[in-house]
């Protein structure tokens, strides 16, 4: 019987439906599982205790959240000297978050993308430099945003200033301070004020995948947003839009070939990969490894927490072969 962790972050709480559909599906397949966050783990003289009690390391981690802090990437770190298969493995997980490490691999895979640039808000030339690269309107995002949270449309020079003051102002909430770069190399300053900027594209529907590396494509579906206004109201995830009307698609040659290079570009077994449909074609979005799916679920009538428990399952075997 294998042994196997969901590591999940210790503090969202609108993960629960994920965590109770894995745990299920990995019951179901026999696996000895279960729920483990970093908080909840400790290694003394390179042994490993779970809230405490001496406890045995899994031989899987399927990884429902990237882990962030310093002393959690340790203790993880360490279950690796025991032969821990991680799914997705740690560091892709982490990159994978980071929209700024993620494009860089995007660019080098040759994956279209809307209009990009990368600019630091402290720069005093960044309203400059988004005129001269991107122009207005234009989509900034912080380079850890999910779900939407630090994600802004501007349409000028007056609200970059807005932004960029709100922007610098919640970095100090600890939540999101305690996230390290991916480059170490990074000033902490730079890193915590570098932003993701591209160009607006004003479609109806965006589609939204839940894929599996190597696989066929899950619970792919179009999201058609509300109307909304203002840049303190934007949504780039129109699948978690409040209002949103989601249909079922069957995903092109095109689409499916995207999707797939997308995964492979960041290492990555899975993820809801987000894609524009321009007239010059398809063009990533981005992709979250850690993504809701219950709305995913009842849309496309598929069993996505079982397909990625299957696939860990055959990594793991693969693995160890």
């Amino acid at each position: 019987m294998i042994n196997a962790w969901l590591l999940t972050s210790p503090w969202p709480k609108s993960h629960f439906y994920e965590t109770w559909r894995f745990l299920d599906e990995m019951n179901k397949r026999g696996l000895n599982s279960m729920h483990v966050n970093p908080d909840m783990c400790n290694v003394i003289n390179e042994k490993l205790f779970i809230d405490n009690i001496p406890s045995t390391p899994p031989d899987l981690v399927i990884m429902r959240h990237a882990v962030w802090n310093p002393n959690g990437l340790r203790k993880l770190g360490i279950l690796r000297k025991y032969g821990t298969i991680f799914v997705t493995d740690i560091e892709p997980h982490i990159h994978a978050l980071d929209k700024i490490h993620a494009h860089r691999k995007y660019i080098t895979a040759g994956i279209p993308t809307p209009k990009t640039s990368i600019i630091d808000l402290l720069n005093d030339d960044a309203s400059e430099d988004i005129k001269n690269t991107i122009g207005y309107p234009c989509v900034i995002k912080w380079r850890f945003a999910a779900g939407s949270e630090k994600v802004f449309l501007c349409h000028d020079e007056f609200e970059l200033q807005v932004i960029t003051g709100n922007l610098i102002k919640s970095l100090s909430n600890r939540q999101f301070a305690r996230r390290l770069s991916s480059d170490p190399k990074t000033p902490r300053s730079k890193h915590n004020t570098s932003v993701i900027v591209q160009e607006y594209l004003d479609l109806n529907y965006m589609i939204t995948a839940h894929a599996i590396r190597g696989r066929n494509i899950q619970g792919t579906m179009q999201a058609i947003p509300p109307t909304f206004t203002g840049f303190d109201k934007f949504q780039a995830n129109f699948a978690n839009h409040e209002g949103r009307v989601q249909l079922p698609i069957k995903p092109c040659n095109e689409l499916r070939d995207l999707i797939e290079r997308s995964l492979q570009a960041l290492d990555i077994e899975w993820g809801r990969v987000d894609i524009f449909p321009t007239k010059d074609g398809f063009k990533l979005c981005e992709i979250n490894p850690s993504a809701n799916f219950p709305m995913t679920e009842a849309c496309s009538l598929q069993n996505l927490a079982g397909h990625m428990v299957e696939h860990a399952i055959d990594r793991y075997h693969s693995l160890k072969r």
